[in-house]
């Protein structure tokens, strides 16, 4: 400020230069700038819009003006806005303050809900669009909403679209009414609630909690939309949501198995899905497409289904990474059942030289017809009559004689992998 008032007024009358000074002295230079920029209502909106601080300055008939309060269409400093209503309340009431200030996406969720508390009246908390906005920025705005609008399908419909938390602060007898908006809301607010922290519960607890015990109960559409979404079962919140009863029942557990989120610890999955009875967990159909959907699943199937073949393949013969060395540790600790370590060893030491016999084939197979075909001098190269019919013979054979080929092929190869991997890091076998 003292190096803009040292400056020729010739540089103080120019545009750029005065606004440029505004911007960076949050406005305190508008109280010295030239009557001619001072008498300049379209300059001094370019600067309230560059650093709204610069409202706090200006002459108090500007700052009165209500043409001029209407204009500004943003606002980078919530500050400015609450010293708005303080020093001319009558503001409070203009529509355009509250829209413009909500649009501005900068203020906080505390600054919502105070400025609301504070200042709006009766007609800015029934306004469905503003209150739209302001539920958007922040949840709990949605408590200062009157009850009329509270009971307003479309409204509640927009605002769980803008902001699907709000499913937290919206009333069991509300929910009731509405239950396709809850259904609607849950893989929104669910997800946001699990990327809080994905190793904590609370806040999918505090959510589950938050939806009517009756529709957790009667409405399988939302315990449907809770598992799609990456919801997973927890026994603190079984008898508030009725889920004591998934035990036996499969598709959720199918979903629970396909959408549990990978990020989380894999310790909530296997609370999750030791739900499912001893029945399903020794139901080899079952438990081969849970393990399709999720290889974690087969630390949780019954003693003699962690030696059958098929499901130790489903389980290890998928890219590295899919039976993540954290799940093993994490499913050890959780069951607290040496017994697994045991079997999985054993799993491993049966099923291998099985692997290793299926890929020698391959080997062979290679070796001799596939390079028959190809070799110029076999009798076998009568059967090259061009690249596709080639193939197309090799793949008769490799039918024919039983060699695994393609996606067998490649399970049986990162079944090798995976498990020469485990038997390294688990069990220090070289």
């Amino acid at each position: 400020v003292e190096f803009w008032k040292k400056i020729p007024l010739e540089w103080q009358c120019d545009r750029d230069v005065a606004m440029s000074a505004l911007t960076t002295s949050h406005g305190e230079v508008c109280k010295h700038l030239p009557a001619v920029l001072l008498e300049d209502r379209e300059f001094l909106l370019r600067a309230v819009h560059k650093n709204s601080r610069t409202w706090e300055s200006l002459p108090a008939t500007v700052q009165e003006d209500v043409e001029f309060i209407r204009k500004i269409s943003f606002y980078t400093s919530w500050e400015t806005v609450d010293t708005i209503f303080r020093k001319v309340p009558a503001f409070a009431n203009e529509r355009v303050v509250w829209m413009a200030a909500f649009d501005s996406k900068n203020f906080s969720k505390i600054t919502v809900d105070n400025l609301l508390r504070e200042f709006a009246p009766i007609s800015v908390l029934s306004d469905s669009e503003i209150m739209s906005k302001a539920c958007s920025l922040s949840r709990r705005a949605f408590k200062l909403v009157p009850e009329p609008l509270k009971q307003n399908k479309e409204f509640i419909r927009g605002v769980l679209a803008a902001n699907a938390l709000v499913l937290l602060e919206i009333s069991t007898g509300t929910q009731l009414l509405f239950p396709d908006l809850v259904v609607d809301a849950v893989p929104g607010a669910l997800r946001k609630s699990l990327k809080i922290d994905p190793n904590v519960t609370l806040h999918i607890i505090c959510l589950a909690q938050k939806i009517s015990t009756e529709l957790w109960k009667t409405n399988r559409d939302i315990v449907r939309a809770w598992f799609l979404s990456g919801g997973y079962f927890l026994k603190s919140i079984s008898s508030h949501t009725g889920m004591q009863n998934l035990k036996d029942d499969r598709e959720l557990l199918l979903l629970l198995a396909a959408n549990f989120p990978r990020d989380h610890d894999p310790q909530f999955f296997i609370e999750s899905f030791q739900e499912a009875s001893t029945t399903l967990r020794s139901d080899k159909k079952f438990m081969l497409d849970a393990i399709k959907l999720n290889p974690n699943v087969f630390a949780l199937a019954c003693a003699n289904l962690r030696r059958d073949f098929d499901l130790f393949l489903a389980a290890f013969g998928g890219t590295a990474g899919d039976y993540p060395y954290k799940t093993l540790h994490k499913t050890i600790k959780v069951l607290r059942e040496k017994e697994f370590k045991v079997v999985l060893h054993d799993s491993i030491t049966c099923f291998m030289p099985r692997v290793e016999k299926e890929l020698k084939k391959y080997d062979d197979f290679v070796k001799t017809i596939s390079y028959g075909i190809m070799s110029s001098g076999s009798p076998l190269s009568l059967l090259n009559q061009g690249e596709a019919t080639a193939f197309d013979y090799k793949r008769r054979i490799a039918e024919y004689l039983d060699v695994p080929i393609g996606l067998q092929l490649k399970m049986l190869l990162n079944v090798k992998n995976n498990c020469c991997s485990i038997l390294v890091k688990f069990f220090c076998l070289h």
